[in-house]
């Protein structure tokens, strides 16, 4: 069965809602449900405080159309990431950014499905492989584990900290791998070709250029904006921690803490009132 937290809001408290279906037997579509009931069953406003050093996620629409990041202000990553870009029916002579569907699908959803795991083979700009499991022994919360011989040890300590073990996982390109090619940022244009795939690939496939503003008279469907407090914001990200602030189609806080106690592991903790747990067990539940 699916669970999902719900927020409390002024129609509904604390509650647990079970939902009895198909589903069931399909962690990925339960793990959508649970999403779906919490958004459909709380009200526009949240249980949570805004925060002033979260990032702002405005969600319009589904699927995204227009996408604006609107972080420029921010060091490193704001300039390289920065921009607006609109859905084009037309592929580009040449994408920035191209992800494509793994080449044994049917190997990737049951082991998406059935194990939380995940895999990427990238190449372009940087050349590596990804392993990704995703956890959740309790509603609320969720652990990702992620592996890359790229990945470097951090200095910080947080709640995702505290990984001792050893990771065996081949870092080897692989058919249930999806593929990911960066070759130049910041990125111009991003082809997603992931139709194929159930539950995200209908809403996230296709090409998006980098224009210079949203079209007049016209809001992005999804814009990501920097936090208010940008100081703070940034010194919380030096120590791991950064927060994401989401309305619209769906409203919750995120709270995410990235810690790497060793070179090639690295563990992300997830906090919202929107996870539901998860029936698997992976390398996320060490």
């Amino acid at each position: 069965s699916a669970f999902a937290y719900l927020p409390e809001s002024s129609r509904v408290s604390k509650a647990w809602i079970k939902v009895s279906s198909p589903l069931d037997k399909n962690p990925v579509g339960a793990v959508a449900a649970s999403a779906a009931l919490a958004v459909l069953l709380s009200t526009t406003e949240p249980a949570w405080a805004s925060s002033s050093t979260a990032a702002q996620i405005h969600l319009n629409s589904l699927p995204p159309s227009t996408i604006s990041v609107q972080i420029g202000d921010l060091p490193v990553v704001g300039k390289l990431l920065s921009g607006t870009y609109t859905k084009t029916n037309k592929p580009p002579t040449s994408a920035a950014l191209t992800i494509k569907s793994p080449s044994d699908k049917l190997g990737a959803i049951k082991n998406a499905a059935s194990g939380g795991h995940l895999e990427f083979d990238v190449d372009g700009l940087i050349s590596t492989h990804l392993n990704v499991d995703v956890a959740s022994s309790k509603a609320g919360e969720a652990t990702i584990r992620v592996t890359s011989p790229l990945i470097p040890a951090l200095p910080f300590k947080n709640s995702a900290s505290g990984f001792t073990g050893t990771i065996a996982d081949s870092m080897s390109p692989s058919k249930t791998a999806a593929k990911v090619s960066l070759t130049s940022l910041p990125p111009t244009a991003i082809d997603v070709e992931i139709g194929d795939l159930p539950v995200v690939g209908s809403l996230l496939s296709g090409v998006y250029t980098k224009v210079d503003s949203t079209p007049a008279g016209s809001a992005a469907a999804i814009t990501i904006e920097s936090p208010k407090d940008k100081f703070s914001a940034i010194k919380s990200a030096s120590g791991g921690h950064l927060e994401f602030d989401v309305d619209g189609v769906l409203s919750t806080h995120l709270d995410i803490d990235i810690a790497a106690d060793k070179a090639g592991v690295a563990t992300v903790k997830v906090k919202s009132p929107l996870i539901p747990p998860l029936p698997f067990k992976n390398t996320a539940s060490l």
